[in-house]
């Protein structure tokens, strides 16, 4: 059995209705860097990819049949505004959140996208798609300059001043990139029935190396910031 993509264990819950969402979650089944996963009406997770569960701290087994509050703890009430919205307009919503999840050690941060789940010609939620990215690299660097440049005693000669406000300019510009990129890979997914399979799974594999790549470079220039900042004599 493909342990990436788990079938539904419910009888109850309403198939037809998450029939498309289920073929949506198959573009995302092997993606590294973009987490997916389904949830039925109260939150209980049904089916996700293996990105989800290590972008949750959490195996796959944990996930099934458990909420998300039962799976992200603290998180999961910060994406409570979310849910409500995107349950009152029918329409995904894209989010930026932060947290401490229950089996991680650090605080993180996620953009996420929450995708209500509704028969044709019913206004009854059925359950939930999610599509999570993990940005905490990019929040802890941004977080990191914040911080130096708000210290008193930070007088950077104008090399480094430009090189402090380039990097702030760059991270603006990359997590404006990524949720509009990311926009227009949900909507895409989210319209599969529209869309041949081998013109989207392609595209969302093209766009998951590239996040890994970014994600790496990003990990790279936090390790060497402070000492750019800061070198040693």
């Amino acid at each position: 059995m493909n342990r990436n993509c788990r079938p539904y264990r419910f009888p109850s819950l309403d198939l037809s209705a998450l029939m498309n969402a289920r073929q949506w979650l198959t573009h995302f089944s092997h993606a590294s860097a973009i987490g997916v996963g389904i949830r039925d009406a109260q939150n209980r997770y049904r089916c996700l990819n293996t990105a989800l569960a290590r972008n949750n701290c959490a195996s796959l087994e944990d996930h099934l049949e458990n909420t998300i509050y039962d799976v992200l703890g603290e998180v999961a009430i910060a994406l409570e505004p979310s849910l409500h919205k995107a349950a009152m307009t029918g329409n995904p919503i894209l989010a930026r959140v932060r947290g401490n999840l229950p089996n991680a050690a650090k605080r993180s941060e996620w953009m996420t996208w929450q995708l209500p789940l509704a028969r044709p010609g019913y206004r009854k939620i059925a359950g939930w798609g999610s599509v999570v990215v993990d940005i905490t690299p990019v929040a802890r660097v941004e977080s990191f300059l914040s911080t130096v440049i708000s210290r008193p005693d930070f007088s950077p000669d104008a090399e480094t001043a430009g090189f402090v406000c380039g990097l702030q300019y760059a991270l603006e510009g990359y997590s404006s990139a990524l949720s509009s990129t990311m926009n227009t890979v949900v909507q895409r997914a989210w319209q599969t029935e529209q869309i041949v399979d081998d013109q989207m799974t392609p595209f969302i594999h093209a766009m998951d190396e590239r996040l890994v790549e970014m994600r790496r470079l990003i990990e790279n220039i936090e390790a060497s910031l402070e000492h750019c900042l800061y070198p040693r004599n």
